[in-house]
Parts: structure tokens; C-alpha cells; sequence
């Protein structure tokens, strides 16, 4: 099912398969804000990524001492979410975990995710409760896509993402999309990255390590802008089809990162995996605000 949550500013609407967010519409201009989906790039529009971030190798991790298969980015972006709460200007949406769940996720848990719009900004928590005995293992993310160009002003290579600071630390990803241990630091001058396809080698190459930041999407024209912002998660990243044409870019916070080329894990000892007490609960949110002069 569809919903869709208003406010003065911006009409989003959200999709109970997946709670993903598929459209955020400016209310004056009518511009179309979220990547629209096309099979030739990218279907999706903006995941929601749980219990896991990317790949693991050979799609399998270990849990006392039984294997489990777990595909790309989990399993929460398929499942029909339930309706908890909403009202004109926001939304709350959630999946327990059921028998189909707990053969590829042996564990009882929660996950909720919440939109509320605030003028031009629309606000995304994350919200994981443990319900099981025992504590749990998982990482998330968010994976939302926009459109390049937006507003019908200017090409691709008219934009550029605009950071906090001229260098991160970054984490390498292979072709396949695992890390490989390399580490390195990606310098950006003026702390502006002007976008080209070309960035995009391979799928999801690299990842940028920050806790808080602030991230903007701009174009050399006017004013417009996209801004992510979030407070508490680990990375960030830039992605698009690798060496397309595609009129998209996606900014994603994650709060932790794939799995290592090489190695099927134990879970609770998989590289960068957040644990979670018994009847506990994790939350963390992101803001997205879009400007158009």
C-alpha cells in the first residue's frame, strides 16, 4: 500500500512494501526530489537496509555453529510493513521478525522506521528492539536516490556534493563489494566533489567514515540544494550504477559496513557489527531537506 504524508512545503509518499520512501514532491514547483526507478540503471527509490549493509562473501554468515544465507543489503526492503501510527505529516511503520524471517535472521526483534516532514525537511529514525533473550547482531542503513539533474536545471556534471571537510578517512570496497582492508583518506579540495560519471568505477567502491555530518547536493547555477544530515551514524556513501549515464545519484548514511572478501563470519564477530542487549532498543534518524528558490 501507498501512503502519503503533507505538509505546506512537501508531499512525500511512502510504500508499505519495504517502508521505503518513493517520492518527495515540492509542493510549489511540483519537482520531483527521489529517483524515480528504471531497469536500465536502478529500480529502487530509497531502501531501507537491515539487518545487513551490502554483501557478505558467498551470501552466508555463521550462528551457533549453523550457517544462514543473507542476500544483498537484508531482507527488511521486501516485507510488507505494518501501519502503526500517522497523521497528515508523518508516518510510523514496523516488521517483527516471523517464521519466514528467523530462517534467514535467528532472532525475535522489532524494526521501525518513522517519516515526519518539518517545513522542507522530512526526518528518517530507525528504530531496532531486541525482544529476544539474547543479545542480537545487525547493521543498517538507508540507501535514498535523487534525481540528477532536479528541477530541470542543468546536466549531471552541473552538480557537485559539497562536504563539511577537504578530507575523510575511507574504507575500499572490491569489485565484488566487500572490503578488502584497505583503508585509505580521499582528499577533496574546497570540499567540493563535482560529480562525473566516470566517479563510478565500481559498485559501491568506497565508503566515508564520519559520524556527524552534513552533506549537500548542489548545482553551479542557482541555489537549489538537497542536504543530508545526520548526527549518529558511521559512513557515508556515494553510489550510482557503476559507469552509466545514470541521471541519479544516492547519499547513504550506514550504520555499518559489508562483510570481508574471503571470510564467512561468525556473526557476532563480523567486522563492524553492532550488538544489542536483550529487550534493549537502538535508535538513530538522518534528515533529508530540499531547497528550490
Amino acid at each position: 500500500m501507498i501512503y502519503e504524508i503533507k505538509n505546506k512545503y512537501l508531499t512525500a509518499k511512502i510504500n508499505s512494501i519495504g517502508a521505503e520512501i518513493i517520492s518527495v514532491i515540492d509542493n510549489k514547483t511540483n519537482t520531483e526530489f527521489i529517483w524515480q526507478g528504471d531497469k536500465k540503471y536502478w529500480e529502487s527509490h530509497s531502501p531501507v537496509l537491515f539487518p545487513q549493509c551490502g554483501r557478505i562473501f558467498n551470501k552466508t554468515y555463521i550462528h551457533d555453529s549453523k550457517e544462514y544465507k543473507m542476500d544483498l543489503h537484508g531482507f527488511a526492503r521486501h516485507f510488507e510493513f505494518n501501519l502503526i501510527q500517522k497523521s497528515a505529516d508523518s508516518i510510523e511503520m514496523s516488521i517483527d521478525d516471523t517464521e519466514e524471517t528467523r530462517k534467514i535472521y535467528p532472532f525475535n526483534f522489532n524494526l521501525t522506521i518513522c517519516y515526519t516532514l518539518n517545513k522542507k525537511s522530512i526526518r528518517i529514525t530507525f528504530k531496532i528492539l531486541n525482544k529476544d533473550k539474547r543479545e542480537i547482531y545487525f547493521s543498517y542503513g538507508a540507501h535514498p536516490g535523487f534525481n540528477v539533474p532536479f528541477a530541470g536545471v542543468g546536466s549531471f556534471e552541473d552538480y557537485y556534493v559539497e562536504f563539511s571537510k577537504s578530507s575523510y578517512p575511507i574504507k575500499y570496497f572490491n569489485k565484488n563489494g566487500l572490503y578488502d582492508g584497505n583503508d585509505g583518506t580521499y582528499d577533496i579540495p574546497d570540499n567540493k566533489l563535482f560529480l562525473k560519471h566516470s566517479l563510478f568505477k565500481l559498485d559501491s567502491s568506497f565508503f566515508f567514515v564520519s559520524n556527524k555530518d552534513t552533506i549537500y547536493l548542489r548545482n553551479k547555477i542557482n541555489s537549489n540544494y538537497i542536504k543530508v544530515a545526520y548526527n549518529n551514524m558511521k559512513y557515508f556513501g556515494l553510489w550510482q550504477t557503476e559507469e552509466s549515464d545514470a541521471p541519479f545519484l544516492c547519499i547513504e548514511p550506514w550504520f555499518g559496513l559489508p562483510g570481508r572478501q574471503d571470510e564467512i563470519c561468525e556473526l557476532k564477530n563480523k567486522f563492524d557489527i553492532t550488538r544489542l542487549d536483550a529487550k534493549q532498543e537502538h535508535q538513530n534518524f538522518y534528515d533529508i531537506e530540499f531547497f528550490i528558490e
